[in-house]
């Protein structure tokens, strides 16, 4: 059975009033584990319907172009960037279908049945994609889109409205995300009766209007932050001045802060303060367009605090760390496109004590304060984390091969080392070892694991997901997914791939797309991904056509590097790129040489 979730339309007004929603409470002080969701990384196979009624046969929504620029282009380069690189879209664009319902009622599931059967006697192959989107001229749906949240293959229906951030939207519903919500508590941050605003994230694709990053709970969600890839999330277990960098950078710095609230009273399942610290980079680039306007400063020169519970997925709730701003007094509500902390603000949880406060900001780093509470002596029981080390490799069928994971045990210092049990998953007739770990809290350790594929096997890749599970409760576990790719006959021998250093010049502080591709050695044929990382004072985004975007920070003065890695999936090659800037003239487009 799918779950389908509708996005009723989002508004286009940028100061957001908040909406009646349902109550909610707080209580006692406690803590608890709730199990870790499984990673969503990797390919997505999806096919793009082009959709009209027997009202309109001769309309289309978009061209067959357009629709594959859109979903192709601009939505996977959102994810591939949202994701470090871990998940993208790949598939093609199929129609146009005119099916035969009327586009005076409101059915995606009958649209979406009618265009199936339609496409499947045209000859598209739709049993070989796992995501279906399908673009459709308007109907009498009174929301922008609806997506289904769980069940292959997924149902994405977009509603006449082609934006970008529509499309996001849906897929992130398909991916399993629910809608990243805020918490208006009135005059206060946090109290005892709240409003639920469902839509009311104004960082997040998952909340508002704005094509936004997702946040630190969702991307946990997706287990995008458990990979090597990914920046760090600074896990307080104890009082002290903790530093982060921007939210859209992954240049080594922590992008946010988990700190334990204490268990839900009545699920037993820990309950979280995240703070980031978003700046108007990359695909967050809208927050430039937000400052100074309706009484409103830089609103990038604070801190985003949220509140989730561990396991919940439709608990995000944004905080709003301004209830008595200027914006409240004049119109009597919120504004939720500033309700970051301010600089020199501090807030305590009066329910457990946990006291937090931005010292400083400079637009590269943030400096929290954070003081515990009285709830800091217990121990705080967390899913462990997995990331890969050698995550993928090729073997003929029925070889083994070797794959290296770290294990982090993430319970806080007041808790006992655990044992974990580490193990791949594989199909029938495929073999894999378990290896024990102990660990104490903040440990980790590194492990082997071997894999032989069934000497059946076809050519191929395949997905090995790796579990590493408390020996107490299995519950508490954390996950991340290798690849086994089963080589054809006919592969033998190197690659071939080689990766080249390159230098880039720029006149001005703009962001600069490169073709990193352009000087590497890639065998006709090959396909290739890249992943980028490590800028310093900038961020960097890998573009669905292998280039990659490099947009200075703040902090960019003269020069900085990152490195690239490009893979085939069997092996890889790297390579640094230098941003340096001149004085000459020119548009800051860039220059190879």
């Amino acid at each position: 059975m799918m779950n389908v979730v509708a996005a009723s339309g989002f508004s286009a007004v940028k100061v957001l009033r908040p909406l009646a929603m349902s109550l909610l409470a707080f209580s006692a002080f406690g803590f608890a584990v709730s199990p870790a969701e499984a990673a969503v990384t990797g390919e997505q196979k999806t096919l793009v319907f082009l959709v009209n009624f027997q009202e309109n046969p001769n309309e289309a929504p978009l061209s067959s172009a357009e629709a594959n620029s859109l979903v192709f282009g601009t939505v996977n380069d959102f994810y591939r960037a949202n994701s470090y690189g871990q998940l993208w879209l790949s598939g093609k664009v199929a129609g146009l279908f005119t099916v035969p319902l009327s586009n005076t009622v409101c059915n995606d599931a009958a649209v979406a049945e009618a265009v199936n059967t339609l496409a499947v006697d045209a000859g598209v192959p739709i049993a070989n994609y796992d995501r279906y989107i399908y673009l459709t001229t308007s109907t009498a749906c009174s929301s922008e889109g609806s997506g289904t949240s769980s069940g292959l293959p997924s149902r994405a229906s977009i509603n006449g409205k082609f934006a970008p951030r529509v499309v996001a939207h849906e897929l992130g519903h398909n991916l399993g995300l629910s809608h990243s919500s805020a918490l208006d508590c009135g005059d206060v941050t946090l109290g005892d009766q709240c409003r639920v605003l469902e839509y009311g994230d104004s960082y997040d694709t998952m909340g508002n209007h704005d094509m936004g990053y997702f946040n630190t709970f969702q991307k946990e969600r997706l287990g995008w932050l458990s990979a090597s890839a990914a920046p760090k999330v600074t896990l307080v277990q104890q009082d002290g001045l903790f530093t982060l960098g921007a939210y859209e950078q992954n240049n080594g710095l922590p992008v946010a802060l988990k700190i334990p609230r204490g268990a839900d009273p009545v699920t037993g399942k820990m309950r979280w303060f995240y703070i980031e610290y978003r700046q108007a980079l990359s695909h967050d680039s809208f927050l430039a367009d937000r400052s100074y306007q309706a009484y409103r400063g830089d609103v990038t020169e604070g801190v985003v605090v949220r509140l989730a519970t561990e396991g919940e997925q439709k608990s995000s709730r944004l905080l709003h760390l301004k209830p008595n701003s200027t914006f409240k007094q004049l119109f009597g509500f919120s504004d939720w496109e500033d309700p970051a902390m301010a600089i020199g603000d501090t807030f305590t949880d009066t329910e457990s004590g946990v006291t937090f406060s931005l010292q400083s900001a400079n637009g590269s780093t943030a400096d929290i304060s954070v003081q515990m509470g009285s709830g800091s002596s217990q121990c705080v029981i967390a899913a462990p984390v997995v990331s890969s080390v050698v995550g993928s490799g090729s073997a003929m069928a029925g070889d083994t091969l070797q794959y290296s994971v770290k294990i982090e045990n993430r319970d806080s210092a007041e808790c006992a080392a655990s044992d974990f049990s580490v193990k791949a998953s594989v199909l029938s007739g495929w073999l894999a070892n378990t290896v024990t770990v102990n660990l104490a809290p903040g440990q980790t350790q590194q492990v082997k694991l071997s894999v032989t594929s069934a000497s059946t096997s076809a050519a191929g890749s395949y997905s090995i997901p790796v579990t590493a599970a408390s020996l107490v409760n299995a519950n508490v576990k954390g996950s991340i997914n290798l690849t086994y790719q089963v080589a054809s006959s006919s592969t033998g021998g190197s690659s071939g791939l080689a990766a080249n250093d390159d230098l880039v010049t720029i006149s001005s502080k703009q962001a600069v797309t490169i073709a990193v591709l352009g000087n590497d050695t890639v065998p006709a044929g090959t396909q290739v991904t890249v992943q980028a990382s490590g800028a310093a004072k900038g961020s960097v985004e890998t573009l669905s056509d292998g280039s990659v975007r490099y947009t200075p920070a703040k902090s960019f003065k003269t020069s900085d590097s990152f490195s690239y890695t490009l893979s085939d999936g069997v092996s890889s090659a790297s390579a640094t790129v230098q941003i340096s800037l001149v004085s000459s003239g020119g548009s800051g487009k860039g220059k190879r040489r």
